[in-house]
Formats: C-alpha cells, structure tokens, sequence
C-alpha cells in the first residue's frame, strides 16, 4: 500500500498568509536595546524601563497586575460547565484559532475555549476593580456614543 502525500506546498502557501507565520524581518544592523511592544496592553502602564529604580507606587502597580493575572488565572483553572455561545467574525475566528495553533506549536497546551475564558475572566475581573473605568464600561460607552 503506497503511503500518502501530504501537500506541502498547500500547507505553506496556507501558512505564509497567516499572521502569526509572517516572514521575518530582515535583523537590524544594531538591536534596539528595549524592544517596543507590538500591541498595547492594560498592563502596558506598569512596565518599568529597566535603566530606572522602581518607585513604591511602581511596585504596588506590578503587585496588582500580578494579583490580577492570579485571579483570573484561578478563574479559567475550573472547569467550565456552563455553555454560552458567542458569534464571532471570521476574522475573529481565525486569530483565535492563529493564537491557539501558535502555542501548541510551541509545546504550549491551550483551546480556542480556554482563550476565550481568559478573556472574558480578564473582563469581569478589570470591571469588578474599576468599575465605570474598566475597559468593558468604557467600551459600552463608546459603543453607545
């Protein structure tokens, strides 16, 4: 019995327009010393250069993202047993599954499931400590405008 051929070239000229499989950047002549973060982030605020001494206030900053990180981390830790169903855009989709692929490739086990918990985890607790403030009520607020 003849083994099958897996198509290599489809899976490339699949994987080519992902956009977490993008062709690298040519390296720079010199590596920039602190790299800038491709996206922002909640958290973004509570990064500290490493050239400065963190301040208390920076230090208390870092303890509440990390306390933060912790609940939600907890909160997606349990088991899930109720359903709820969420209509995404394709685009959506395909990041979610990008994001997901990403990590497994990595040895990193996660689901599009578990992703999606973390982000609704990451919601309900950034609006449970910032209520009017929180991302969620601020984009209500602009949704609503």
């Amino acid at each position: 019995m003849a083994k099958k051929q897996l198509n290599t070239t489809g899976i490339v000229n699949e994987l080519e327009h992902s956009s977490f499989f993008s062709k690298p950047a040519p390296a720079p002549s010199q590596p920039s010393p602190i790299p800038s973060p491709a996206l922002s982030t909640p958290f973004q605020e509570h990064v500290i250069p490493p050239s400065k001494p963190a301040s208390k206030k920076a230090s208390t900053l870092a303890s509440i993202a990390t306390d933060f990180i912790e609940a939600v981390r907890k909160s997606v830790k349990q088991i899930g047993k109720e359903v709820s169903f969420v209509r995404l855009t394709p685009e959506e989709k395909r990041q979610l599954k990008d994001i997901a692929y990403t990590y497994q490739r990595q040895g990193q086990r996660t689901s599009e499931n578990e992703i999606s918990r973390i982000g609704i985890n990451y919601i309900l607790q950034d609006y449970q400590a910032h209520g009017r403030t929180s991302i969620l009520a601020r984009v209500l607020d602009a949704l609503n405008a």
